[in-house]
């Protein structure tokens, strides 16, 4: 499942959206789903925005099953050679398990735009798949965040 996702910031909440897609052409989603918090947001900080971001988004993902074959987010994978932006963090934070896409609405200095067309994604899809590391990392955030769900 090919899911998107993004993060709301309200004064005294953060909602965090999940929708998940069975292939790149589906013109309906196959699942939706809402986390809200039950705090105000954490502070922006510019070169920083993952630290704001990643555990709602860590959160939301962790209630999906099956794991997604691909991740969309609102922001960057990198923000420029070796600085690492809110996708390259959600792909760590996911046992580097899961192709993670940024698509940024606004510039960020530094960063470079990529020619998707020169992309080989079945090649990446093998290259995923094929990882024989275990995701115990991944599927110990998970359970722990379901178990907090069900309490």
């Amino acid at each position: 499942m090919i899911v998107c996702v993004d993060v709301d910031y309200r004064e005294a909440e953060v909602v965090a959206a999940a929708v998940g897609f069975e292939a790149w052409t589906d013109e309906r989603a196959s699942v939706e789903l809402v986390v809200t918090s039950d705090a105000p947001p954490a502070p922006y900080e510019p070169g920083r925005f993952y630290r704001r971001e990643l555990p709602h988004l860590v959160r939301v993902l962790a209630l999906l099953s099956p794991a997604p074959t691909a991740i969309v987010i609102d922001g960057y994978v990198w923000l420029g050679a070796g600085n690492p932006g809110l996708g390259a963090h959600l792909h760590a934070a996911l046992g580097e398990t899961t192709p993670i896409i940024g698509v940024a609405k606004n510039a960020y200095a530094g960063a470079d735009a990529i020619d998707l067309s020169q992309i080989d994604f079945q090649l990446l899809r093998e290259k995923f798949q094929s990882r024989s590391h275990k995701r115990t990392q991944a599927e110990r955030l998970k359970a722990r965040t379901a178990q907090a769900y069900a309490a």
